[in-house]
């Protein structure tokens, strides 16, 4: 064998070891299932007093992934999500650690802004507080029952209940707890003139977590007919449906 022969065989011999080498470095960096994640780095927020859903992708190199935050609570779950609970800071930094063997190393960070819960809004039936003078006496009269929700904008698994309320009737106060209009303010509502003033003058909400919201809506009804021959609120009415 010349030596032409064995440098190109020598050539070919070592193309092929560093081909190998470089398959098997791509071969560790692969997802079990590829995915494309995409993130909005300046609306990174996380809400207080709520469990904030995160799902992190990582390669299938590592033994085992999970969260780690400096302020707050992580929940873990099954597959790659988690449940992060942020503390009263107004920032928090979540840091994705993985291990591989005996050796744990930080994957990568991120620093999240902390807010509040956004305020919900105020339902008598299924009208908005806020549109109360939309619908007329008719309406007004079957809707004897309070709701709190967020608003489709706000895409949020978060569930609340009325807990108290303040009404004001032609300047009068009227207490109540729980959901319902009192069979009290039903009566003064029925008695009151044409052009008479139903002022929603304050809620407290309680929101799934036990987080509380004082509300004070100020708006109002204005009665616009005379006090019908009957009472309404003996009707029953199906119409106290949260939608």
């Amino acid at each position: 064998m010349n030596i032409s022969k064995l440098l190109n065989i020598i050539f070919l011999f070592f193309n092929f070891y560093i081909s190998a080498q470089e398959n098997s470095i791509i071969n560790l960096s692969k997802i079990d299932k590829p995915k494309a994640v995409l993130s909005n780095v300046e609306y990174n927020l996380l809400y207080r007093n709520y469990n904030n859903k995160l799902e992190i992708l990582v390669g299938n190199e590592f033994d085992s992934t999970w969260l780690e935050i400096d302020n707050g609570v992580v929940k873990t779950t099954k597959n790659n999500f988690f449940y992060v609970v942020p503390g009263k800071g107004r920032v928090t930094n979540i840091s994705v650690m993985s291990r591989i063997k005996d050796s744990s190393f930080v994957v990568n960070k991120w620093t999240f802004r902390v807010s509040n819960l956004p305020i919900p809004d105020l339902y008598i039936g299924s009208i908005d507080l806020s549109n109360i003078n939309s619908i007329s006496d008719s309406v007004f009269y079957i809707m004897t029952r309070f709701y709190a929700k967020y608003p489709p904008e706000i895409y949020l698994n978060y569930y609340f209940k009325v807990k108290e309320w303040e009404i004001k009737i032609d300047g009068k106060s009227y207490f109540g707890n729980g959901r319902d209009l009192t069979n009290e303010v039903k009566k003064a509502i029925h008695n009151t003139s044409i052009g008479g003033k139903v002022e929603f003058s304050y809620f407290k909400v309680i929101g799934g977590d036990e987080v509380s919201f004082s509300l004070k809506p100020n708006v109002s009804y204005i009665k616009q007919n005379v006090k019908p021959l009957f009472d309404p609120y003996k009707v029953k009415s199906p119409c106290n449906i949260k939608l």
